[in-house]
């Protein structure tokens, strides 16, 4: 997962911060394409956002959702930050650390 580390090379390297939580799941594209003001919808963008909140809400920088867990989990060493409930979702979602 070449994309991966060279995320996580970037959280080193003392540049501006950011947390980056991969996640697996369809979206949409919606707006008007003519007037540049296209944004992607859907409930795996809302819960990319959830994800992203729970993520600074731990300290963490680098996630990934359960789905993607699934996918990658032997391709990438994770450590598991435990099952919760997002709002607008139902159940516990797991939750991933890189």
């Amino acid at each position: 997962m070449a994309i991966v580390s060279a995320l996580k090379q970037l959280q080193g390297q003392g540049g501006p911060e950011f947390r980056a939580i991969l996640h697996f799941g369809p979206v949409a594209v919606g707006g008007i394409a003519s007037m540049g003001e296209e944004s992607l919808i859907g409930g795996e963008v809302n819960l990319i956002f959830r994800l992203e909140k729970l993520a600074s809400s731990l300290g963490e920088s680098c996630c990934l959702s359960e789905t993607a867990h699934t996918k990658l989990h032997e391709l990438v060493k994770t450590r598991s930050l435990g099952e919760f409930e997002l709002k607008g979702f139902e159940g516990k979602c797991g939750f991933f650390a890189l």
